[in-house]
């Protein structure tokens, strides 16, 4: 079963954080983190938001988690009761 992270912890991976790392090494041993899609969802619109209030670095924060998952380094999972269930693991 997927470590499935949820907004808090989720939105704290960015470049050279030590989420980052963890997730890297995690991918590395082929076990990859798992962010249900309400997830992204919830952290795509925050970026959105800060970025409309003026935040530079938002939209910019935003294609690089959207590249990391389009990598692999992260699984997102459809939100249906399987990944309700994972999550609340």
């Amino acid at each position: 079963m997927p470590q499935a992270w949820d907004t808090t912890t989720a939105a704290r991976l960015r470049p050279d954080s030590p989420e980052l790392e963890y997730v890297t090494v995690r991918w590395q041993l082929g076990d990859r983190v798992a962010f249900t899609a309400s997830t992204v969802n919830e952290i795509s619109f925050g970026l959105c938001k800060a970025s409309a209030a003026g935040a530079s670095m938002a939209d910019a924060q935003r294609e690089w988690l959207n590249d990391q998952i389009a990598a692999g380094l992260v699984d997102v999972l459809a939100f249906e009761h399987q990944a309700a269930d994972i999550a609340g693991h």
